[in-house]
């Protein structure tokens, strides 16, 4: 009877932690699970190959004139959006981390309110959206060429570790100079939004760059909207009922991924 009473509280405890830990997962990574040191999402989720095919986890790096760019400027601040896709997902999660020769640098800081930053990485507060972004302020000169590390979970939101897509990709970054010329599009050019009425925006994009889709997010991380989009003039009909509320779009072309902080008329 013992040996059963004991059995028991075993299993009790290990159910606890169990559940406690996939929690933590849905509010961000419990560790370093960016790749850059080996190890990524795949280490505590899986059921399906890395890398399969059917998705991406992808991060555009933009300016400070939202100028999308491959290199950084010592000391400059810089905004990644993150996108995870992934088939028949419906939670998303990613961690990022920057590494050079000497280690991980740079500062990380959270823009999104789904994402957040935990000691020398960022990932997701919450996973009911599958963009984020944040900002990395670049390390000191000298520091040479820095390796941006991405693992995107594309999960299944079954509440268990398993039948979730995990998606890994780096991205090389040069250090430049203040006077050096960055292999660029400026999508502040070629993308306007701006509040319409009755809680719409007018979004604009350049026949140059070809769209594909966008997310509207409030401040607390909810989805509002999201749906296929092109080039051209457009209006997207949000919801009157949030007029005066501040909404984050993100728009996702082929040239990477447009973000914008906007407040609803």
């Amino acid at each position: 009877m013992k040996k059963v009473l004991l059995s028991l509280i075993g299993f009790a405890i290990i159910s606890v932690v169990y559940v406690q830990n996939l929690k933590s997962n849905s509010n961000g990574a419990p560790g370093n699970y960016t790749g850059s040191n080996g190890i990524d999402c795949s280490d505590c989720h899986g059921g399906n190959s890395v890398n399969d095919g059917n998705g991406f986890v992808r991060a555009t790096m933009l300016d400070k004139n939202n100028n999308v760019v491959s290199s950084y400027i010592p000391g400059q601040k810089y905004t990644f959006g993150v996108k995870v896709k992934g088939k028949s997902a419906s939670a998303w999660g990613f961690a990022s981390a920057f590494k050079a020769s000497s280690g991980l640098v740079g500062t990380l800081a959270a823009l999104s309110s789904n994402s957040k930053t935990k000691s020398t990485y960022v990932t997701h507060s919450k996973a009911s959206s599958d963009t984020f972004a944040f900002t990395w302020t670049a390390p000191a000169k000298g520091t040479g060429n820095v390796t941006l590390y991405l693992s995107g979970n594309a999960a299944n939101g079954d509440g268990s570790d398993g039948g979730d897509n995990i998606y890994t990709t780096t991205k090389a970054l040069t250090e430049g100079t203040a006077t050096s010329i960055e292999n660029s599009i400026n999508l502040n050019d070629n993308i306007k939004v701006f509040s319409s009425s009755n809680g719409a925006l007018n979004v604009n994009i350049d026949s140059k760059i070809k769209g594909i889709n966008y997310s509207i997010i409030n401040l607390n991380g909810q989805v509002l909207q999201t749906n296929l989009i092109t080039s051209g003039n457009q209006i997207l009909n949000i919801s009157n009922t949030l007029i005066g509320q501040v909404v984050l779009i993100y728009i996702n072309t082929d040239f990477g991924i447009y973000c914008k902080k906007v407040i609803l008329n």
